[in-house]
């Protein structure tokens, strides 16, 4: 029986319920509580089960008293949900007095608040859920042991609107603000800051505001700056103060703004080469016009800058292409114009061989199904021709593969070369949810959209779950089997992980 458990085993599956930070619809503490006596007197035990707090709902409001309470000192992990009707979401069977009275409860517990996300719709300077919001943020409280703060405003992105953000957080580690505009950032930037986010459509970040989370921010790994691309768009302000360096710190630098201000923000780190990963999203892109020219564009050498011999030459789509080196370090070009494709992928390619000698170096491609033929052009120009004792691992990441398969039986995809290829591996697609299945016939036709002079190639089918009888081991040996009928004889040989099942079969 569950209820002779004893306390401390009961409280561990209690925490293995799915919680409020991961699920909208949630088991109720309330109702495991009340199975039994035992199982109430081991949910009452642990503080730490009641201190996550919701507002999506006015249920969740009519809960915070008893929530505060069964927590007791324990950390709290509090998100604020303050949306109008208009938007038919979270709180929208509340009213503004309910959800203030929310605030001044937690008033009293700001010291135990450990999480704290802020979520609202663009407020008038006089509605009730603004005066809420800063009776919370703008009365000074100090927040001993808040270590990530996120305030985001929803709506249209023109409405962005100033935010008196008046409080303190000495143990603040992660900070995201979106859509609006703190008066004072200076209280915000503590100096355990290690990663911050700034997401301004409607409003532009001036290179002083750099200067500030430069200063201040002395421990900073990871910097996310959002700006927008509307034609009201304000281009970035210039700094009155130039002279001021990122911290070593940082490693992460992830920019999402037009072009010309990617390049004015990189130029700040070019005494940094220590950056590890670095991402830019413009909406204009690497066009022909940009690796078209005798002197590459400042953004190349700007991206490209702290990098060693590149490694890694990721086609994820012809708007989105990855680099990396033998270190680790990254480097991903990202575009969100939705005109015709602005990056050229070979043209991009070609570069990095004229450049950097990339066909010597590179040791892993990777492309996609859904870009497919944009990887197969660039490499049609430029084989990769690393020593011979290395070879070339292509990465394939099936997205789409229904679209892909179809354009194939019309005769319309074309098939990849690749000289030097060493091993081919199969990834499930980008945004599958766990091990994604895939049948035997779907790789060995991908198999045969590959080319290459080598023999002995090694097949993975990584994280891919083959279809078949469990545990699977019929469709590995199939597997097995069809790779000699792909191909010229004695191309493909499985990996050890294929080659180990198929072998379970004959025994």
């Amino acid at each position: 029986m569950a209820g002779s458990l004893p306390s401390d085993v009961l409280i561990e599956v209690f925490h293995l319920l799915p919680r409020p930070e991961l699920y909208w619809d949630r088991y109720s503490l309330i109702d495991v509580a009340g199975v039994n006596k035992a199982w109430r007197t081991a949910a009452l035990e642990s503080a730490s089960l009641w201190s996550c707090i919701r507002t999506e709902h006015r249920r969740d409001l009519l809960l915070l008293p008893l929530l505060l309470e069964r927590s007791r000192t324990s950390s709290l992990d509090v998100r604020l949900d303050l949306f109008c009707n208009e938007y038919g979401n979270v709180s929208a069977d509340s009213t503004p007095q309910e959800r203030a009275e929310v605030v001044q409860a937690l008033l009293p517990h700001a010291r135990r608040i450990q999480k704290l996300y802020i979520r609202h719709p663009t407020l008038e300077p006089t509605s009730e859920d603004t005066e809420a919001i800063l009776h919370l943020v703008d009365v000074g409280l100090e927040f001993t042991i808040l270590t990530e703060y996120t305030h985001e405003r929803m709506g249209d992105d023109t409405a962005e609107s100033d935010t008196p953000l008046n409080f303190t957080g000495p143990n603040l580690l992660k900070l995201s603000v979106d859509g609006t505009r703190p008066r004072q950032w200076s209280t915000l930037l503590a100096a355990t800051l290690v990663e911050l986010h700034i997401g301004s459509m409607g409003t532009p970040i001036d290179m002083d505001l750099l200067g500030t989370i430069f200063q201040q921010c002395g421990s900073l790994s990871s910097l996310e700056l959002q700006q927008g691309f509307d034609e009201d768009h304000t281009p970035l302000s210039p700094g009155s103060q130039w002279r001021f360096t990122p911290p070593p710190s940082i490693r992460t630098l992830d920019l999402t703004m037009p072009m010309s201000e990617i390049i004015a923000v990189l130029g700040l780190f070019l005494s940094s080469p220590l950056l590890h990963s670095v991402t830019v999203c413009d909406d204009q892109g690497l066009t022909a016009r940009v690796l078209g020219r005798k002197r590459p564009h400042p953004i190349l050498t700007h991206m490209l800058r702290g990098l060693d011999s590149l490694i890694a030459f990721e086609v994820y789509t012809d708007q989105d292409i990855l680099l990396r080196d033998a270190a680790g370090r990254a480097r991903r070009f990202q575009v969100t114009a939705e005109d015709d494709p602005c990056y050229e992928t070979g043209a991009l390619w070609a570069f990095l061989v004229a450049r950097y000698a990339a066909h010597r170096t590179v040791r892993t491609v990777l492309g996609t199904t859904s870009a497919w033929s944009w990887l197969v052009r660039a490499l049609d120009r430029h084989q990769p021709d690393p020593p011979a004792e290395s070879g070339v691992e292509l990465q394939i990441v099936m997205d789409d593969y229904g679209s892909f398969q179809q354009s194939c039986a019309s005769g319309d995809t074309p098939t990849l070369y690749l000289a030097a290829l060493s091993t081919l591996t199969l990834m499930p697609p980008t945004h599958a949810a766990g091990r994604a299945q895939c049948s035997v016939e779907a790789v060995l036709h991908m198999l045969s959209m590959v080319r290459s002079e080598r023999r002995g190639v090694v097949v993975c089918i990584g994280e891919l779950m083959l279809k078949g009888v469990p545990p699977h081991v019929v469709a590995y040996q199939t597997l097995a089997d069809g790779l000699a009928s792909v191909g010229p004889t004695g191309m493909w040989s499985p990996c050890a992980h294929c080659a180990a099942r198929a072998a379970e079969i004959r025994e």
